[in-house]
């Protein structure tokens, strides 16, 4: 159904049902006002996309299978151009996925002028992009302000964790924008950094979360947290090197994992919030709990077929969410270690200057002053009158 507008969604009739491999085709004739920039775009979940111009192939996405370390289908936003594209010429779309979840989900096609619809882009995706370019410099800044801080008395490891916590976290963020697949062309190798990423994330996550525990029990027990979380980091890589399993597959086994770690992790909070006093363990309590929910909720939305389209939105606010919060507590930091520092100078010099003031020997300094106004006196008398009102 087109509207015959430029810049117009192509909405289809039906819902499409498919199992894993069955092959899902959309057909429709070239619309009288195409012209040499007219694209189509749509967005795909691990599905093979080729596209015809009555016989002939002018796009086609992960269906290289003598390229399987570059073509793979992994979630990507298809750009095809109709530069060649005439009125009434048959336009042929083919669709198939190894994963029966998303087998038959076909998201929405837009059709128009190559620039309007690279805007539009820009509109649905370049806010979450502005907002982790943002938080990466705001970390870096909060970084560099650090290195100056010599002697600063804080936890330097638990400043360091999280350091490399936000920044993957952040990275994440900007890697798994779509906006990015056009800077760079290689969309596997992108998704592929996107999950290392991620599958790091909980690494570092407990090697963070570590540096509150002051219980030897808790530390074992985040000690074993960061070496699961680590053998899984590795078994997914080998995995996906060996073609045993791919990360589509291998995430689902470490969402569970990381849900188990995260409960576990709230309820550690929890009792330490109740027995040691402390405005970050608070802090760190709120934060490690919304990404909890966050983590829930997105647990939950994967097991419907209609969230398939945004799989992962919940958990990267999340994620923001937590940045956010971690930022402020260590910018937080900062300000009072700064804070601190400024009255240790002001003592210092206060203590400096009475122990100077304490070695003078007054007697004598007002003696001298005498000596110089009895001088001045006869001659200079203004001059005289100034040194007596100084002493």
């Amino acid at each position: 159904n087109y509207g015959g507008e430029n810049d117009k969604l192509i909405t289809l009739p039906y819902k499409l049902k498919a199992k894993a491999g069955e092959t899902i085709t959309l057909m429709s004739r070239v619309p009288e006002d195409v012209t040499e920039d007219s694209v189509l775009v749509f967005d795909t979940k691990f599905q093979n996309v080729v596209v015809l111009l009555n016989d002939e192939r002018i796009y086609s996405y992960g269906v290289m299978n003598n390229q399987k370390r570059l073509k793979n289908a992994v979630p990507c936003t298809n750009v095809v151009k109709l530069d060649g594209a005439k009125p009434g010429d048959i336009l042929t779309i083919y669709m198939v996925s190894g994963y029966r979840k998303y087998s038959g989900n076909i998201s929405q096609i837009y059709y128009g002028h190559e620039g309007n619809l690279a805007s539009g882009m820009l509109r649905r995706h370049g806010l979450s992009l502005f907002a982790a370019i943002t938080l990466l410099l705001i970390t870096l800044l909060v970084i560099i302000a650090i290195l100056f801080m010599k002697k600063a008395n804080f936890d330097k490891m638990r400043a360091l964790y999280a350091f490399c916590f936000a920044i993957c976290a952040e990275l994440w963020a900007i890697v798994q924008n779509p906006l990015l697949q056009f800077v760079f062309k290689n969309k596997f190798g992108m998704y592929m950094m996107q999950c290392i990423l991620l599958l790091l994330l909980p690494v570092l996550f407990m090697m963070y979360q570590s540096c509150f525990t002051m219980r030897r029990r808790f530390v074992k027990i985040f000690e074993w947290s960061v070496y699961v979380f680590a053998i899984n980091l590795l078994t997914g890589i080998v995995f996906q090197a060996l073609s045993v399993v791919d990360f589509a597959s291998y995430m689902t086994f470490t969402k569970v994992i990381v849900y188990i770690a995260l409960f576990g992790l709230v309820g550690i909070l929890y009792m330490a919030k109740e027995t040691f006093e402390s405005q970050a363990l608070y802090t760190n309590l709120i934060a490690g709990a919304i990404l909890f929910v966050a983590w829930t909720v997105e647990m939950v939305l994967s097991l419907f077929k209609f969230y398939s389209v945004c799989d992962g939105l919940v958990f990267m606010l999340g994620i923001y969410t937590y940045i956010v919060l971690l930022s402020i507590s260590i910018i937080r930091q900062v300000i009072q270690e700064v804070n601190q520092e400024k009255d240790t100078a002001i003592n210092s010099i206060s203590l400096e200057k009475k122990r100077i003031l304490s070695k003078l020997n007054m007697n004598l300094v007002y003696g001298a002053l005498n000596d110089v106004i009895a001088k001045l006196k006869d001659k200079e008398y203004e001059e005289s009158k100034l040194v007596y009102d100084t002493s």
